[in-house]
């Protein structure tokens, strides 16, 4: 190395950094040495030929890497003492660091260079600085501001400033899309100058105005659509526009373009606020008045009496039970509440079949179903009710239940009741009426033959007996379908002194002629001769109800109905346990049965309207209500007893009463005769006949006729030669009505007496009104129309007994 050299003359900084890497090598080399001396120590190797051949190269080589190291440390000592000139600004230090045999001149070059480099990459990292200041100030203000014209402004101002422009120009675009307007613009360039739509268009398409031009033009986008265009001009220097500037921009437009974005969805988002605000009102403003309309509906339903609203669901469990429905069937919400509906079905298959079906109807369907069924109160009687049941739906219209709102009709029930049951006595009247005719005319020809006999016959013997039998039976007939007829009308007689024995003895008679053999009929009837004031028709109607209604509960098993008269004092002690009686003397009638018998809670009901426990069709459940009635009508009292399995009785009280029963008809030998005309009229020549012997025996002049038309013929021939006319009411081609009124056109004074089996076209007064003296029932008993007779030629009415 050259003695003047820089080595040569060490500074204290120089003499610093070499006697640390003397040190270095010091170190490197002795720890080594010292290294190895102890291993041989520790190992008690004992320094031999062999062994000291290898101790003495490992020493070598140590030794050449000692001073090898030397050199190099040599060599970095140099460089720091460089390195520290250059940083203390040195200017001579390049020139004056001349190493022997140019070691360092490569290393001098390449930090040349390096600082060059550096100072570059200072220059570019100072502008990107700058880049990323103007980006992040025009994103915050995008995140702040909305307009977008102050937007392209400030966009304008942060392009040239990152991109070192001295001019610039920023324009937006029309909405036609044809015109550019200009919005901002800084420094002067021709270019920037552009007004024209077109040109500006031309020159965006043309794409010769981006990096590597002097001048650079960029179209401003949002959503897929260009808004605007930017311009920018006249680089420090005369540079031209990179890559880095065209990035620089695209990140800005895209802030832009957000901005705008987000300014367009802001100002959509505002719209869309005002408008959830205002539909928020108006929901709000409905779900005031829904709630308003719900409290009155819910304040109507809850005070409503009338209508049951019931709502379950899918399991039948009751949700809701308003105010109607508890006075309906008597159950409270809290009682109901948690029950199944069915709690109020009544036991009977009709009516459980008929709800079913409308269940499931509604639920498969969707659609409400109306049905009339009869359910159960809470008293054990039962509700007619008409149901129409809906379906609640939840919001994605699945059924989640029923709704039922009910309305009681069982009053109407009663009335269509009532109605059909009329209808049908109606029918069963005008079939009696028909059968009654008929029968009256046969009992009218059976008698008139009858009494013709007794009145040919001497002798009072055997035959004489018999015929009175053969009376007997007639009046017997006759007073039959009597009560058939009152019974079918529902009109009874008046009430009268009636002998209550024989009455029972003939209903229950006839009651036991409809019984099954299986049923034993008992009659003890000791009080024969008690005395009642009644309607004989409507006991006859007690006797078969109750004797029906036992037979009912012995269909199965068959059994024992027993019925009695007891004469019974009842003093006020007892008159206090019944409370429709009053003391005094009263015949009690007592129907027992030995049928199944009845519950307590059956029992409370018998006398309810309608009530009935057997099933649907075999019983209209007014049976027993109308025996009530009736004994109530007749001043007395019903007593009713039963167990289950152990019968049932019935004590009917009937107040005795000491007037007696109207004496019989007058008797045959008081028949009074007479000598005058009679034109006869019948269509039945089996009454025609006898009747013409018997008046012709009574000593009249008569002429009989079967056809209505040619007695009415011969009457006009020779309207002076009657005195009198008897017809039948019913008569084919003309009826007795229209002869009388025809025979009195003829000649107004004749007398008129008509007989009928049964008319409901007739009454008494309306005979009156035509002129008619007299009108008497089948069959003609010959005392009365005899009676009738002459009391007619008198010139007065009569009335029949």
């Amino acid at each position: 190395m050259d003695p003047k050299s820089p080595r040569k003359q060490q500074k204290p900084f120089d003499q610093s950094i070499r006697y640390k890497l003397m040190l270095i090598q010091s170190v490197i080399f002795v720890i080594p040495a010292f290294a190895i001396a102890y291993f041989l120590y520790e190992k008690k190797i004992l320094l031999d030929y062999y062994n000291a051949l290898i101790f003495i190269f490992v020493l070598a080589l140590i030794l050449g890497g000692f001073i090898l190291l030397r050199q190099i440390l040599d060599r970095v000592a140099d460089l720091a003492e460089f390195g520290k000139k250059v940083e203390q600004g040195d200017s001579t230090a390049l020139a004056a660091a001349q190493f022997e045999d140019d070691e360092l001149g490569e290393i001098s070059g390449t930090i040349n260079n390096l600082i060059a480099k550096l100072e570059k990459t200072t220059d570019r990292a100072n502008q990107r600085v700058i880049e990323l200041l103007c980006i992040k100030e025009f994103a915050d203000a995008v995140r702040e501001e909305r307009s977008k014209t102050k937007l392209m402004h400030l966009l304008l101002e942060k392009a040239m400033a990152a991109t070192g422009s001295a001019s610039g120009a920023v324009f937006i675009r029309d909405e036609r899309g044809s015109n550019f307007s200009l919005v901002d613009s800084r420094g002067v360039d021709p270019v920037l100058a552009l007004d024209s739509g077109a040109q500006m268009m031309e020159l965006v398409k043309s794409g010769e105005m981006g990096p590597g031009s002097p001048t650079f033009v960029a179209p401003l986008i949002e959503q897929d659509r260009m808004i605007g265009v930017i311009a920018l001009g006249a680089k420090q220097g005369g540079a031209l526009f990179t890559e880095q500037d065209q990035n620089v921009l695209s990140i800005m437009k895209d802030h832009l373009s957000s901005g705008c974005e987000a300014g367009y969805l802001d100002s959509e988002l505002q719209d869309r606020v005002r408008e959830l605000n205002k539909r928020t009102e108006d929901l709000e403003e409905e779900i005031r008045i829904r709630q308003e309309t719900e409290d009155k509906l819910r304040s109507i339903l809850e005070s409503s009496s009338a209508i049951s609203i019931v709502s379950t669901d899918l399991d039948q469990i009751i949700r809701y039970w308003n105010k109607g429905a508890e006075n309906i069937f008597g159950f409270t919400a809290e009682e109901m509440i948690g029950e199944k509906i069915t709690k109020i079905y009544v036991d009977d298959p009709q009516s459980r079949e008929i709800l079913s079906q409308a269940r499931n109807h509604v639920i498969e369907n969707k659609d409400a179903t109306s049905c009339e069924v009869r359910e159960l109160s809470k008293e054990g009687s039962d509700k007619w009710v008409r149901l129409n049941l809906s379906a609640r739906m939840d919001q994605d219209k699945n059924v989640i239940g029923l709704l039922g709102i009910g309305e009681d009709i069982t009053e109407r029930k009663q009335l269509e009741q009532m109605l059909l049951h009329a209808q049908k006595m109606k029918a069963i009247g005008t079939l009696a009426g028909g059968v009654a005719h008929d029968f009256n005319n046969i009992l009218t020809s059976v008698r008139a033959y009858t009494e013709l006999a007794q009145f040919r016959i001497d002798n009072q013997g055997a035959v004489q007996e018999s015929l009175d039998q053969i009376m007997n039976a007639t009046d017997r007939a006759k007073e039959m379908v009597k009560q058939i007829l009152n019974f079918s009308r529902q009109t009874g007689e008046e009430k009268k002194p009636v002998q209550l024995g024989p009455v029972i003895k003939e209903a229950v008679t006839l009651l036991k002629a409809a019984l099954p053999s299986t049923i034993d009929v008992v009659m003890a009837l000791k009080e024969w001769e008690c005395i009642i004031h009644a309607d004989a028709t409507q006991v006859h109607q007690i006797i078969m109800n109750l004797g029906t209604n036992a037979a009912h509960a012995m269909v199965q098993s068959g059994g024992i109905l027993h019925f009695s008269m007891i004469r019974e004092e009842v003093d006020r002690k007892t008159a206090a346990k019944i409370p429709e009686l009053k003391s005094g003397n009263y015949i009690k009638l007592r129907v027992q049965d030995t049928g199944c018998g009845m519950e307590p809670e059956v029992m409370k009901h018998i006398f309810d309207p309608y009530y009935t426990t057997r099933e649907t069709g075999k019983g209209s459940g007014m049976g027993l209500a109308v025996v009530y009635g009736i004994v109530k009508q007749h001043g007395g009292a019903i007593v009713v007893k039963s167990k289950p399995g152990k019968g049932t009785l019935f004590d009917v009280y009937f107040p005795i009463v000491s007037e007696r029963p109207k004496s019989s008809p007058r008797k045959a030998t008081d028949i009074p005769h007479g000598t005058e005309s009679i034109l006869f009229v019948d269509d039945e020549l089996a009454v025609t006949e006898p009747y013409l012997r018997i008046l012709e025996d009574l000593g009249y002049t008569v002429t009989g006729f079967t056809d209505g038309m040619e007695a009415l013929e011969a009457f006009r021939a020779n309207p002076s030669h009657y005195d009198l006319i008897i017809c039948d009411m019913t008569m084919p081609k003309i009826t007795g009505e229209m002869l009388a009124q025809r025979a009195k056109d003829v000649r107004s004074d004749i007398p008129v007496i008509i007989c009928t089996g049964y008319s409901d076209a007739m009454s008494e007064e309306k005979a009156r009104e035509m002129g008619i003296q007299a009108m008497l029932p089948k069959p003609l008993a010959v005392e009365e129309l005899a009676a009738a007779i002459r009391t007619v030629l008198a010139g007065k009415s009569y009335n029949a007994a």
